[in-house]
């Protein structure tokens, strides 16, 4: 029987033994070889189609050749729990017989065991140990399983290297798209860096302007309190109702100032935690619009504090209103020019 390629292989462990199992097949009869790895023995079987289906009717369970078969390639190749593998010698497994069994000390015995349900059923395979002073054929034979066996395992190691080149060109390629990211990342940081610490030095200039325009404005209103004759003390009082409503104002500004600041501070932080992040070769873009969304969001809030301060200069009392208001109340009261009533 000329087998080069066997159909099924597998490494098993009996009695503390590892063997190598090579199952041989063609539609007529099928070979079984087991090699004990340490010492190198040999076993081999041959079976045709009776023997096999005449084995499986003594068994209890008849079985076509076929059938039998893919059972024996399941179990040695380990894809299927009903199917298992024993391997017994000649003595132990008469001792577990009740009848002689034919042949000798050098046979053993492949057991195929069937998993039912409810039944176990087994199948053993007699496996005559092979001589080293063995005729050509046999040779033979051993040299070609055994040659099949190498080059199916060159073949597997073949595929298995072009696979590892196909794995190493690619992560080559993603290292270096990964190195390109990173430097890209690297400047729209740096970018981001410079834009922010411009955006600060701004920001901490239109805060010094403020708080100037706030100072200005309590100093405006001191002195129209200060020019206000004391004989008009509705006037007074409602300068002073001014001042404090700019001072509230004032109080809101700085509320806001230190708000600014504090968010200044925030971004700082975040900036130091996309650093972060940007090392370990994170997604920056991302991170960078949110730092920049929130960037104009305060330049949204400055500019909104710009207005209302501008708005707090316009409607705070100047000295044509003061002057106009007095002459109001001056008519008002019947007050004549008699009195040399002084506006300021």
């Amino acid at each position: 029987m000329e087998l080069i390629s066997p159909l099924a292989s597998g490494q098993k462990v009996f009695h503390s033994k590892v063997y190598w199992i090579d199952l041989y097949a063609d539609d007529n009869k099928m070979r079984i070889k087991v090699k004990e790895k340490l010492t190198n023995s040999y076993f081999i079987g041959e079976f045709t189609i009776g023997f096999i289906e005449n084995l499986t009717h003594k068994a209890g369970s008849s079985k076509k050749f076929s059938v039998f078969l893919n059972m024996l390639s399941s179990a040695i190749q380990g894809i299927s729990s009903a199917v298992v593998l024993g391997l017994e010698s000649h003595t132990d497994l008469e001792k577990l017989r009740s009848k002689p069994l034919q042949g000798n000390a050098k046979t053993i015995y492949l057991i195929l065991t069937y998993l039912s349900e409810f039944d176990k059923v087994f199948y053993p395979l007699p496996l005559k140990q092979q001589a080293y002073s063995q005729d050509f054929e046999s040779l033979l034979c051993l040299y070609k399983d055994e040659i099949s066996h190498l080059t199916g395992s060159l073949n597997s190691i073949s595929a298995e290297k072009i696979q590892l080149f196909e794995e190493c060109k690619s992560l080559k390629s993603e290292n270096s798209h990964l190195k390109s990211s990173l430097e890209k990342e690297k400047l729209d940081k740096e970018k981001i860096l410079h834009d922010l610490e411009s955006n600060k030095k701004s920001y901490e200039s239109e805060i010094r302007a403020l708080q100037l325009t706030i100072e200005q404005l309590k100093q405006k209103t001191k002195n129209y309190v200060n020019k206000t004759p004391n004989g008009h003390i509705n006037i007074i009082e409602n300068l002073k109702q001014e001042n404090e409503k700019l001072d509230f104002e004032k109080k809101v500004l700085i509320s806001e100032i230190k708000s600014l600041r504090i968010m200044n501070k925030k971004k700082k932080l975040k900036i130091q935690d996309l650093q972060k992040k940007i090392d370990e070769g994170g997604m920056v873009k991302e991170r960078s619009k949110s730092v920049i969304s929130k960037e104009n969001d305060v330049c949204l809030r400055k500019s909104d504090l710009t207005s209302r301060c501008k708005s707090s200069m316009r409607t705070g009392y100047g000295p044509s209103d003061i002057t106009e208001k007095l002459e109001k109340i001056v008519n008002l009261l019947g007050i004549s020019e008699k009195h040399n009533v002084s506006l300021y």
